[in-house]
């Protein structure tokens, strides 16, 4: 299974002297939050989509739970690896998925 979650695109923020607080900038360049919020959305019910391995086009799935409440009670999970795809690829630009890491977690599951 591969889920697949959006990250909102959100501005930067500012510090306000005179107020004392953070704003939000709106004339900073868009960026997503990061891995952290990654990892958060991952609790957050409706946020991803499920492609189920060997089923095409009718393997897509909107989830209405969160990503870990489905793979704790449907799949079963008891572990898991979580990668941005951004992030690998900036670590090495030559691969989108770290074949290396890829192998290691395969090799993990079948053991467990």
């Amino acid at each position: 299974n591969i889920f697949i979650l959006m990250q909102p695109i959100m501005p930067g923020w500012k510090f306000d002297k005179p107020s004392g607080i953070f704003q939000e900038d709106k004339t900073s360049p868009g960026r997503v939050y990061g891995t952290g919020y990654a990892m958060k959305q991952l609790t957050f019910p409706g946020e991803a989509y499920c492609l189920q391995a060997n089923k095409g086009p009718e393997g897509k799935k909107f989830l209405t739970t969160s990503v870990l409440d489905y793979m704790t009670n449907e799949l079963k999970v008891e572990w898991m690896l979580s990668n941005r795809l951004n992030d690998i690829q900036r670590l090495n630009p030559d691969y989108a998925v770290d074949i290396d890491t890829f192998a290691r977690t395969v090799k993990a599951q079948q053991e467990h």
